[in-house]
């Protein structure tokens, strides 16, 4: 336990504690799960793989958290010290958001929330559905990984491609075709960088290319490759996560998270021009809520806000067959992230590429359209839904010693104020009873009853025994 031993009346938190006939509070930790994003200067990382390697970390931060000014939007980059796991086998809540924002912490993780008007900074157990949480306000950072052809394919393939034991397909038709030079291009430099070492069969091509299903209707490409299937194995994309964000994705370069972002929305993207109501949104349709949970997070630290919907009913929609024509097939539910206030439509235009058609659309009603006047709505929040238990996991965090906040999952939160030296905690059955010792730390905090002290003029005494009993702990 972080800044454990130390002293804590637990029947007095747990008497101010709003969240009782959930749990009651054994522990003080502020934590996250392993699988959460922390936005350091390399992009993206997950906090699990980051207390692996024990680097002292350059964090993205909000500054709105420095002075708690709501309109003090930007970020800025500073120092941290290496991730610490912090407990393990924590009770885990999940805080989902309107938008689609969401993050995985202990009860004591801290959030920056913004409640009438102003930013105050609060516990997960003092949140409640309404409250609405800070998120990343401006451009973050990104990593050092130059691979945009590949990157490109990527997207291509996780909107209009398939992947299965041995191949990988891409399909191009409609306003589609025209990209079969381009995707064409990036396939042949990406062989000819990253070709796998191994055999393959005498008919095996090394340039593939596009090949027209139906001939007589020339109204569907599509391309086969073994050789591009071992390529995105080896980069972290195959059959069961073909429509995931790859994890090297996260910690590249802007241009190759754009290249990526630019093949996904040029196949599954779509503009959405409403020019009687002077509506304008950018789109992109799945079945995967948490592959556009992926893209969201890319998009937001570009400084791009968006929104996810979802459409939880089944339907039927006329699709393409693969045979060059179309049919109706029933479809699971759908979820929809969509890029609206001006700003960072304007904003994604400027670094995602799009089909001809699509910039077409765009252009056209923007150009009817006022100059911006106000500020977005949303103000860089996300509004809470839900707050659930969600199971019992090890738990991590790193402390930010100037600001103690971060950024995980593209959520402002605060950051484990008392983890001061790289520490290993003990494994516990139970409360109060060790498995195994590990290399706890002290708690480097001590308090007393100022109004007592004062008051009977014991000041004095009492910070020498203080002073006498910590140094007994420690």
């Amino acid at each position: 336990e972080s800044g454990y031993p130390y002293i804590m009346f637990a029947d007095n938190v747990n008497k101010v504690h709003p969240n009782e006939h959930i749990s009651k509070v054994k522990f003080s930790n502020l934590c996250v799960t392993g699988e959460t994003l922390l936005l350091t200067e390399n992009g993206y990382e997950k906090a699990a793989d980051l207390y692996k390697k024990q680097n002292n970390l350059k964090v993205v931060i909000d500054n709105r958290t420095k002075d708690f000014a709501v309109d003090s939007k930007g970020t800025t980059i500073v120092d941290a010290i290496p991730m610490q796991l912090t407990k393990k086998d924590a009770e885990i809540f999940k805080v989902k958001t309107k938008q689609g924002y969401e993050i995985r912490a202990t009860e004591w993780h801290k959030f920056y929330v913004k409640r009438d008007g102003e930013i105050q900074k609060l516990q997960l157990n003092q949140l409640k559905t309404g409250d609405k949480l800070l998120v990343q306000s401006a451009e973050g950072a990104y990593g050092k990984i130059h691979e945009p052809d590949l990157a490109y394919i990527m997207g291509i393939i996780a909107g209009d491609g398939t992947i299965t034991e041995k191949t990988a397909k891409i399909y191009l038709y409609d306003n589609k075709k025209v990209l079969e030079q381009k995707v064409t291009d990036a396939v042949h430099r990406i062989i000819h960088k990253h070709k796998v070492d191994r055999a393959y069969k005498h008919n095996t091509s090394l340039l593939p290319t596009f090949n027209m299903a139906n001939p007589e209707k020339q109204d569907l490409l599509y391309m086969n490759s073994t050789v591009l299937f071992d390529i995105l194995k080896k980069f972290g994309m195959n059959k069961e996560r073909k429509t995931r964000v790859p994890e090297f994705i996260f910690q590249a370069n802007k241009e190759t998270q754009a290249a990526y972002l630019s093949g996904l929305f040029q196949t599954d993207g779509c503009v959405n021009a409403n020019h009687k109501a002077k509506a304008l949104t950018i789109e992109l349709t799945s079945i995967h809520y948490e592959s556009l949970q992926d893209v969201q997070k890319l998009l937001l630290n570009m400084g791009v806000y968006t929104t996810i919907y979802s459409n939880n009913k089944r339907s039927q929609e006329l699709l393409p067959d693969g045979k060059g024509g179309s049919k109706l097939y029933n479809v699971k539910p759908t979820h929809k992230i969509s890029i609206q206030d001006r700003n960072s439509r304007e904003l994604f235009m400027s670094i995602v590429e799009l089909k001809d058609y699509d910039v077409y659309k765009f252009n056209l009603l923007t150009e009817t359209l006022q100059p911006k006047s106000r500020k977005p709505k949303h103000d860089f929040t996300a509004e809470i839904i839900s707050i659930e238990e969600d199971g019992v996991e090890d738990v991590y965090d790193t402390t930010q010693e100037d600001y103690h906040s971060l950024i995980f999952n593209g959520i402002v939160t605060g950051n484990c104020s008392e983890v001061l030296q790289s520490s290993q905690v003990s494994v516990y059955t139970d409360y109060d009873k060790e498995d195994e010792i590990g290399l706890d730390i002290s708690c480097n905090l001590g308090s007393m009853n100022i109004v007592n002290v004062m008051s009977n003029q014991s000041i004095a005494s009492t910070v020498r025994i203080a002073i006498d009993s910590l140094t007994t702990v420690t």
